[in-house]
């Protein structure tokens, strides 16, 4: 299946095609049990995200939430994914999450908590709390990575994805910002 709000190709800073980061057009659902942390993405958008996230720290230990501002991550947008940390990291709830994402994953996860996602199995709320978890505590950025499997075929892929925590006091993690990068096979 090839979704035409799902890039194909590769694209790059500016949204032009670029060998920066394969995104392949398929429909992507991740492997829980495989997700790990990794200390370097391949992706580059993902390195991108992150020194963004630095320049907009501005003398702070966290950047706020106000100081996002998305006109300056336009190429990030349709893979960007913003979570509320909920009752001091008990729980999550997405309040952006990128038309690339929503399109690959056939739905819109915006306004829903982990809990009403991931709660019934213990295997995939481990995962996606994984990097959201990590972020929230050390307050650094956090890279995960692992498998997607990709429909009709079913064959597995890869994944990456970058977790940054904003402040709106410049000390409590209250939303985790976020880019998932599907990546081609090597």
């Amino acid at each position: 299946m090839n979704d035409t709000s799902f890039p194909a190709g590769r694209r790059s800073e500016s949204g032009e095609d670029s060998d920066d980061l394969d995104l392949v057009s398929a429909t992507p659902a991740l492997d829980y049990a495989t997700i790990k942390t990794c200390a370097q993405p391949e992706a580059k958008a993902l390195l991108r995200l992150t020194d963004y996230w630095r320049k907009k720290s501005a003398g702070r230990a966290l950047p706020s939430r106000d100081a996002i501002d998305p006109t300056e991550l336009l190429v990030h947008l349709p893979w960007l994914f913003m979570a509320e940390v909920v009752e001091g990291g008990a729980d999550y709830q997405y309040r952006l999450v990128g038309t690339s994402i929503v399109s690959a994953n056939h739905r819109d996860l915006t306004g829903r908590s982990f809990r009403e996602l991931y709660g019934a199995d213990p295997v995939k709320l481990e995962g996606a709390r994984l990097g959201f978890d990590l972020a929230a505590r050390t307050r650094t950025p956090i890279y995960t990575h692992g498998r997607a499997f990709w429909r009709p075929d079913w064959t597995y892929d890869r994944f990456e994805a970058v977790f940054l925590p904003l402040s709106s006091d410049g000390s409590t993690v209250n939303v985790i910002l976020g880019e998932i990068a599907y990546l081609a096979p090597r």
